[in-house]
Protein backbone atom coordinates (compact mmCIF):
# COMPACT_ATOMS: atom_id res chain seq x y z
CA UNK A 1 0.00 0.00 0.00
CA UNK A 2 1.91 3.14 -0.63
CA UNK A 3 0.56 5.42 1.76
CA UNK A 4 3.00 2.49 4.22
CA UNK A 5 5.71 2.72 2.33
CA UNK A 6 5.48 6.24 2.07
CA UNK A 7 5.20 6.81 6.24
CA UNK A 8 7.71 4.51 6.18
CA UNK A 9 10.20 6.53 4.02
CA UNK A 10 10.59 3.26 2.55
CA UNK A 11 11.46 2.71 -1.32
CA UNK A 12 9.16 0.50 -3.94
CA UNK A 13 10.76 -2.27 -4.55
CA UNK A 14 13.32 -1.78 -6.83
CA UNK A 15 17.12 -1.52 -6.96
CA UNK A 16 18.36 0.67 -3.56
CA UNK A 17 19.38 4.13 -4.55
CA UNK A 18 22.94 4.99 -5.53
CA UNK A 19 24.68 7.82 -4.25
CA UNK A 20 28.22 8.72 -6.05
CA UNK A 21 30.32 11.10 -4.61
CA UNK A 22 33.20 12.75 -6.09
CA UNK A 23 36.76 12.68 -4.64
CA UNK A 24 40.02 14.05 -4.89
CA UNK A 25 40.93 10.91 -6.85
CA UNK A 26 41.03 11.31 -11.03
CA UNK A 27 38.33 11.15 -13.11
CA UNK A 28 37.31 8.54 -14.71
CA UNK A 29 36.08 8.31 -18.37
CA UNK A 30 32.58 9.06 -18.63
CA UNK A 31 29.77 6.74 -17.62
CA UNK A 32 26.91 5.42 -18.22
CA UNK A 33 24.42 3.76 -15.82
CA UNK A 34 20.77 2.45 -16.91
CA UNK A 35 18.79 2.43 -13.12
CA UNK A 36 15.93 1.87 -13.12
CA UNK A 37 15.17 1.66 -16.71
CA UNK A 38 16.35 4.81 -17.95
CA UNK A 39 19.49 6.41 -18.72
CA UNK A 40 21.96 8.76 -16.27
CA UNK A 41 24.66 10.52 -17.37
CA UNK A 42 27.67 10.68 -15.45
CA UNK A 43 29.86 14.02 -16.00
CA UNK A 44 33.36 12.95 -17.03
CA UNK A 45 34.50 15.72 -14.12
CA UNK A 46 32.94 13.48 -11.67
CA UNK A 47 34.86 10.57 -9.87
CA UNK A 48 32.38 8.26 -8.63
CA UNK A 49 32.56 6.00 -5.63
CA UNK A 50 29.11 4.19 -5.73
CA UNK A 51 27.63 2.73 -2.65
CA UNK A 52 23.92 0.89 -2.46
CA UNK A 53 21.87 2.79 -0.06
CA UNK A 54 19.59 0.82 2.72
CA UNK A 55 16.30 0.46 1.93
CA UNK A 56 15.06 3.16 4.57
CA UNK A 57 15.78 6.33 2.62
CA UNK A 58 13.26 9.03 0.90
CA UNK A 59 10.53 7.82 -1.90
CA UNK A 60 10.85 7.91 -4.44
CA UNK A 61 13.90 6.06 -5.27
CA UNK A 62 16.61 8.42 -6.14
CA UNK A 63 20.08 8.65 -7.54
CA UNK A 64 22.25 11.73 -6.69
CA UNK A 65 25.09 12.63 -8.82
CA UNK A 66 27.72 14.52 -6.08
CA UNK A 67 30.40 16.00 -7.71
CA UNK A 68 33.99 18.71 -6.84
CA UNK A 69 31.33 21.78 -7.45
CA UNK A 70 29.60 21.01 -4.69
CA UNK A 71 25.80 19.50 -5.06
CA UNK A 72 26.14 18.10 -1.54
CA UNK A 73 27.23 19.36 1.57
CA UNK A 74 28.13 17.50 4.62
CA UNK A 75 28.15 20.35 7.54
CA UNK A 76 29.66 19.63 11.49
CA UNK A 77 29.20 22.31 13.51
CA UNK A 78 32.62 21.58 15.55
CA UNK A 79 32.45 24.53 17.70
CA UNK A 80 29.41 24.13 19.25
CA UNK A 81 28.07 27.60 18.76
CA UNK A 82 24.85 26.37 16.76
CA UNK A 83 25.78 27.17 12.57
CA UNK A 84 28.16 25.95 10.74
CA UNK A 85 29.86 29.83 9.44
CA UNK A 86 33.53 28.10 9.75
CA UNK A 87 35.13 26.82 6.60
CA UNK A 88 36.15 23.32 8.23
CA UNK A 89 33.00 23.06 9.55
CA UNK A 90 32.05 22.24 5.45
CA UNK A 91 33.63 18.70 5.26
CA UNK A 92 32.44 17.68 2.02
CA UNK A 93 36.06 18.15 0.19
CA UNK A 94 37.37 15.18 2.40
CA UNK A 95 34.29 13.26 1.85
CA UNK A 96 34.25 10.28 -0.19
CA UNK A 97 31.15 8.41 0.21
CA UNK A 98 28.25 9.16 2.59
CA UNK A 99 25.15 7.48 3.06
CA UNK A 100 21.87 8.28 5.74
CA UNK A 101 18.41 6.66 6.70
CA UNK A 102 15.87 8.20 8.13
CA UNK A 103 11.85 6.62 9.22
CA UNK A 104 10.59 3.30 10.64
CA UNK A 105 12.53 0.32 11.01
CA UNK A 106 10.35 -2.34 8.54
CA UNK A 107 7.70 -0.74 5.54
CA UNK A 108 4.92 -1.00 7.87
CA UNK A 109 2.50 0.60 9.51
CA UNK A 110 1.57 -1.64 11.77
CA UNK A 111 4.57 -3.16 12.69
CA UNK A 112 7.53 -0.46 11.90
CA UNK A 113 8.50 1.48 14.86
CA UNK A 114 9.86 4.56 14.75
CA UNK A 115 13.91 4.97 15.24
CA UNK A 116 16.49 7.02 15.36
CA UNK A 117 18.04 7.66 12.20
CA UNK A 118 22.12 7.55 10.84
CA UNK A 119 24.64 8.82 8.86
CA UNK A 120 27.76 7.48 7.85
CA UNK A 121 30.11 9.53 6.35
CA UNK A 122 34.01 8.22 5.11
CA UNK A 123 36.25 10.99 5.37
CA UNK A 124 39.59 11.49 4.22
CA UNK A 125 41.90 11.50 7.14
CA UNK A 126 45.36 11.78 5.57
CA UNK A 127 46.85 14.38 7.67
CA UNK A 128 45.06 13.62 10.91
CA UNK A 129 42.16 16.18 10.78
CA UNK A 130 39.44 14.20 11.77
CA UNK A 131 41.92 12.28 14.70
CA UNK A 132 40.76 12.93 17.95
CA UNK A 133 44.20 12.96 19.36
CA UNK A 134 45.66 14.72 16.77
CA UNK A 135 47.07 17.90 19.10
CA UNK A 136 48.26 19.12 15.25
CA UNK A 137 44.82 19.17 14.15
CA UNK A 138 42.37 22.65 13.57
CA UNK A 139 39.79 20.13 15.15
CA UNK A 140 41.64 19.83 18.37
CA UNK A 141 39.21 19.36 21.22
CA UNK A 142 35.96 19.93 19.06
CA UNK A 143 35.51 16.07 17.79
CA UNK A 144 32.75 15.88 20.52
CA UNK A 145 29.53 13.62 20.78
CA UNK A 146 26.41 15.56 20.14
CA UNK A 147 27.64 18.45 17.70
CA UNK A 148 24.97 19.05 14.76
CA UNK A 149 25.54 17.41 11.45
CA UNK A 150 24.07 18.51 8.67
CA UNK A 151 23.44 16.91 5.35
CA UNK A 152 21.68 18.78 2.56
CA UNK A 153 21.91 19.23 -1.55
CA UNK A 154 22.28 22.61 -2.97
CA UNK A 155 21.67 21.36 -6.86
CA UNK A 156 19.72 20.99 -8.95
CA UNK A 157 17.67 22.45 -5.82
CA UNK A 158 18.10 23.15 -2.45
CA UNK A 159 16.71 20.46 0.12
CA UNK A 160 18.12 19.26 3.47
CA UNK A 161 18.38 15.67 3.30
CA UNK A 162 19.15 14.67 7.07
CA UNK A 163 20.27 16.62 10.36
CA UNK A 164 21.10 14.62 13.23
CA UNK A 165 24.14 14.79 16.14
CA UNK A 166 27.79 13.22 15.98
CA UNK A 167 28.09 10.15 17.36
CA UNK A 168 31.60 9.47 16.96
CA UNK A 169 34.87 9.93 13.91
CA UNK A 170 37.03 6.76 14.34
CA UNK A 171 40.01 7.08 12.56
CA UNK A 172 41.05 3.89 10.50
CA UNK A 173 45.02 3.30 9.48
CA UNK A 174 44.48 0.37 6.94
CA UNK A 175 47.05 -0.15 3.78
CA UNK A 176 45.62 1.80 1.09
CA UNK A 177 46.84 4.59 -1.02
CA UNK A 178 45.31 7.39 1.68
CA UNK A 179 43.91 7.33 5.73
CA UNK A 180 40.28 7.65 6.01
CA UNK A 181 37.83 8.22 9.15
CA UNK A 182 34.03 7.04 8.84
CA UNK A 183 31.87 9.86 11.02
CA UNK A 184 28.79 8.20 12.41
CA UNK A 185 26.21 10.73 13.50
CA UNK A 186 22.40 9.92 14.77
CA UNK A 187 18.80 11.22 14.89
CA UNK A 188 17.37 13.66 17.17
CA UNK A 189 15.44 10.65 18.31
CA UNK A 190 18.79 9.21 19.96
CA UNK A 191 18.24 11.75 22.94
CA UNK A 192 14.62 10.31 23.54
CA UNK A 193 16.22 6.41 24.27
CA UNK A 194 18.87 4.89 26.54
CA UNK A 195 18.57 4.89 30.43
CA UNK A 196 19.23 9.11 30.75
CA UNK A 197 15.82 9.24 28.93
CA UNK A 198 13.65 7.51 31.49
CA UNK A 199 10.55 10.05 32.82
CA UNK A 200 7.28 9.95 34.23
CA UNK A 201 5.54 12.02 32.38
CA UNK A 202 2.42 14.36 34.17
CA UNK A 203 -0.57 12.05 33.70
CA UNK A 204 -3.17 12.63 31.43
CA UNK A 205 -7.10 11.75 31.26
CA UNK A 206 -9.95 12.18 28.24
CA UNK A 207 -6.98 13.41 26.06
CA UNK A 208 -6.26 13.04 22.57
CA UNK A 209 -3.07 11.19 21.38
CA UNK A 210 -1.30 14.51 20.85
CA UNK A 211 -1.62 15.65 24.16
CA UNK A 212 0.08 12.88 25.73
CA UNK A 213 2.60 13.27 22.49
CA UNK A 214 3.45 16.82 24.26
CA UNK A 215 3.72 15.60 27.83
CA UNK A 216 6.31 12.99 27.06
CA UNK A 217 7.99 15.78 25.02
CA UNK A 218 8.10 18.00 27.81
CA UNK A 219 9.02 15.62 30.51
CA UNK A 220 12.32 15.41 28.92
CA UNK A 221 12.15 19.08 28.43
CA UNK A 222 12.62 18.98 24.93
CA UNK A 223 11.69 22.41 22.89
CA UNK A 224 8.54 23.83 21.70
CA UNK A 225 10.67 25.17 18.88
CA UNK A 226 11.53 21.77 18.42
CA UNK A 227 8.43 19.94 17.68
CA UNK A 228 5.63 19.41 15.98
CA UNK A 229 2.53 17.73 16.99
CA UNK A 230 -1.04 17.23 15.41
CA UNK A 231 -4.00 17.00 18.02
CA UNK A 232 -5.07 13.07 16.88
CA UNK A 233 -7.60 11.25 15.72
CA UNK A 234 -8.12 9.50 19.14
CA UNK A 235 -8.89 9.62 22.57
CA UNK A 236 -6.91 8.03 25.51
CA UNK A 237 -9.20 7.54 28.40
CA UNK A 238 -6.99 7.43 31.40
CA UNK A 239 -2.85 7.45 30.63
CA UNK A 240 0.29 7.49 32.92
CA UNK A 241 4.09 6.30 33.13
CA UNK A 242 6.82 5.93 35.56
CA UNK A 243 9.98 5.63 34.74
CA UNK A 244 9.94 4.90 31.14
CA UNK A 245 12.26 5.53 28.03
CA UNK A 246 10.04 8.45 26.10
CA UNK A 247 10.86 7.01 22.77
CA UNK A 248 9.03 3.87 24.28
CA UNK A 249 6.21 6.01 25.12
CA UNK A 250 6.18 7.81 22.11
CA UNK A 251 6.18 4.52 19.96
CA UNK A 252 3.20 3.40 21.97
CA UNK A 253 1.12 6.59 21.57
CA UNK A 254 1.68 5.97 17.59
CA UNK A 255 0.46 2.87 17.87
CA UNK A 256 -2.44 3.87 19.45
CA UNK A 257 -3.23 6.51 17.36
CA UNK A 258 -1.95 4.65 14.04
CA UNK A 259 0.18 7.88 13.30
CA UNK A 260 3.61 8.54 12.20
CA UNK A 261 5.83 9.70 14.38
CA UNK A 262 9.55 10.89 13.07
CA UNK A 263 12.60 13.07 12.54
CA UNK A 264 12.08 16.17 10.42
CA UNK A 265 15.00 17.79 8.90
CA UNK A 266 15.94 20.67 11.28
CA UNK A 267 16.81 18.54 14.48
CA UNK A 268 13.21 18.53 15.33
CA UNK A 269 10.27 15.96 15.93
CA UNK A 270 7.16 15.72 14.35
CA UNK A 271 3.73 13.36 14.83
CA UNK A 272 1.42 13.26 12.77
CA UNK A 273 -2.50 11.97 13.14
CA UNK A 274 -3.78 9.19 11.35
CA UNK A 275 -5.78 10.76 8.38
CA UNK A 276 -2.96 13.36 7.70
CA UNK A 277 -1.36 12.00 4.80
CA UNK A 278 -4.37 10.73 3.32
CA UNK A 279 -6.08 13.61 3.39
CA UNK A 280 -3.12 16.09 2.67
CA UNK A 281 -1.02 14.58 -0.13
CA UNK A 282 1.44 16.91 -1.99
CA UNK A 283 0.51 15.96 -5.18
CA UNK A 284 -2.67 14.45 -6.81
CA UNK A 285 -0.10 12.51 -8.90
CA UNK A 286 0.18 9.61 -5.39
CA UNK A 287 -3.55 8.85 -5.89
CA UNK A 288 -3.28 7.12 -9.01
CA UNK A 289 0.05 4.86 -7.93
CA UNK A 290 -2.06 2.02 -5.80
Amino acid sequence: MPLNLRLSYTPRPLPPPIIFIGTKTPPPPTTSLVWPQRPWQISPLISPHAIPLPHRLILPPILLIVGPAGLIILEVDWDGDGDFDLPAEQVQGDCMTVECVRGRDYASQLTGRAVAGELRALLRNDTGTYSRFNSASSLFNNILPGRKVRLRMVRPAFKVLWTGYLENVQPQAVAGPFNTATLRALGPFIKLAGPNSKVSPVAQANVATGTVVGAILDAVDWPAADRSVQAGNTEVGRWYAEDVEALQLLQEIEDTEQGFLYEGLDWDIRYEQRYDRALNLPSPNLLANH
